[in-house]
């Protein structure tokens, strides 16, 4: 069978699962240190932390399982999360400082330090676990096809 017919094997959750928590607290408390180093306090720091909350939620979509995330998808399913919460960060730093009038380098430090840590390892643990599944689908396909059951072969 040739590599490229052969059904795809589902990514493996769990290792996606534990990196992004890992990732999610990583960003939760730098966006926190990096916002209360620029003066952030109360409703302040609570704008930035709810915007971050919402920003590490994300991941979740990633784990939903068929038919909403099919193997053959979950590579782009993790690319759209990732523009997605870039569009979101955007607009979450737009509304805080534009219609909140909240002060500037709290939100953009806090916003994008967290959502820079979720997506380098967003992308970096999906990178991993893909090419790991398409090493696997060619060690697979590397093998002698059995001349058994064949399509087109005369029994």
């Amino acid at each position: 069978m040739d590599a490229s017919k052969a059904p795809l094997a589902p990514i493996p959750r769990a290792p996606f699962a534990l990196a992004m928590s890992c990732a999610s607290i990583a960003a939760l408390a730098t966006a926190y240190a990096v916002a209360t180093s620029q003066g952030a306090e109360g409703p302040v720091l609570s704008s930035i932390m709810g915007g971050v909350v919402i920003a590490c939620l994300m991941s979740g979509i990633a784990l939903m399982g068929s038919p909403i995330v099919t193997p053959e998808r979950w590579g782009l399913v993790v690319l759209g999360v990732s523009g997605a919460r870039t569009i979101l960060a955007l607009g979450g730093m737009l509304i805080l400082l534009e219609i909140q009038g909240l002060p500037r380098k709290p939100v953009v430090y806090g916003l994008l330090s967290a959502v820079f840590i979720l997506m380098t390892v967003e992308a970096s643990v999906a990178a991993i676990l893909l090419s790991r599944r398409e090493r696997q689908r060619a060690r697979g396909s590397s093998s002698i096809p059995s001349l058994t059951n064949t399509p087109g072969s005369v029994a």
